[in-house]
Formats: C-alpha cells, structure tokens, sequence
C-alpha cells in the first residue's frame, strides 16, 4: 500500500476541484497547516476533520478513506494498460507510450489509483522504448563486428538481428500489457519489469 494514501487521495481531490490549499482549508474551516500537514502525511485526519474534508470536496468518508480502487478507476487503468498494445498493432513505438501518456494526464488528478498506476506504466513504457532505441543503434553499429568476431557461421546479420528485434520487444510489451490488465482486473496494482523511475 502506498505511504500518506489519504493525503495523497485528498491533494487529487482537491487538485481536481481546482482549489487551493487555502481555498480547501477555509471550505472545511480547518487551518491551513491543518490541511498541509494532511497532505504530506504529518498527521493524520480523524474524526471532526475528517468529516470537514469529506464535506468540503464532495465525497463520502467512506471514499475518501477507502484503499481500495473503484470499479470505474479499475477499467480505467486497465483501458490505459491495454492502450499499450497500439505500439504492437501498429508499429511505431511511441504510440504505447502517447496513448497512455494522454489517458494518464486527463484522470491523474482524480484518483490516486489512476495517478499512481499510470506513472508505472509510463515509466516501463519510457524504459522500453529507450530500450529498443538503444538496442536497435547496437545492432545497426555494432551487430556486424560483433558477430562477425564469434563466428562466420552463426547465420546472424543486419537483417536478421532487426527482425528478430521488431518480433521480440512488442512482444514483450504486449506480455506485460496483457499481464498487468488482468492484475488490474483481479484488483491487483500494476507491477512491471523492467522500470526505471523516470516519473515520480
């Protein structure tokens, strides 16, 4: 589970109400630091304020307090995993990264899940495709000294090493895509491998 998850859930909230901070602490009569320290998981909202929160963005205590993702955040998360395949049906590998890209910045300031989950699968998808950029500029530069010092008879050039590499990275991509929606579905969180942490 996510650290500060009710201050996270309440900072989109709020962020996607477009209210400020101040806006927010004057709505549920609570102090400005009140709701900061809220935010960034310093204390935690009880009772009395946590009412006032509730009340002040629109939401029941239940959902503001739920860990659990709602059935309408899940499709969307799954819909932004499966957007992921558009760079296997149609070759171009940056559209699995557009797609979800775009998903991800219309939802991720309503729900923590969708704001969490998208990051994740943005990060692998940047992680691939600089992947395959740099696999694809190996093997144009380097694949013919490489192979041609191992052996002359492997059988492995140019042509072969970038087919092989057009069948094997969307095939992996559309692996994980698959995988991770049916997590979703089940809900699970999404999990990727490999991911670098491009966006925080």
């Amino acid at each position: 589970m996510e650290k500060n998850i009710l201050g996270t859930k309440i900072k989109l909230l709020r962020n996607g109400k477009g209210y400020s901070q101040e806006y927010l602490s004057d709505l549920a009569q609570l102090s400005l630091r009140t709701v900061q320290r809220i935010e960034n998981g310093e204390t935690e909202a009880r009772g009395d304020t946590l009412n006032r929160l509730a009340k002040a963005l629109e939401v029941g205590i239940d959902e503001l307090i739920s860990v659990e993702p709602s059935i309408s955040s899940n499709g969307y998360i799954a819909l932004m995993c499966l957007s992921a395949l558009a760079s296997c049906f149609v070759y171009f590998p940056f559209l699995g990264l557009i797609i979800p890209l775009i998903l991800w910045l219309a939802k991720k300031d309503t729900q923590p899940d969708i704001n969490n989950a998208g990051k994740r699968i943005l990060n692998f998808q940047l992680t691939w495709t600089i992947a395959f950029l740099i696999w694809v500029v190996f093997i144009i530069f380097f694949s013919s000294r490489l192979f041609s010092s191992l052996s002359p008879d492997i059988g492995l050039g140019l042509p072969e090493l970038l087919l092989l590499s057009i069948i094997i990275f969307p095939f992996y991509n559309m692996v994980m895509a698959i995988i991770n929606t049916v997590r979703v579905l089940m809900h699970k969180e999404v999990k990727y491998w490999p991911v670098i942490r491009f966006i925080r």
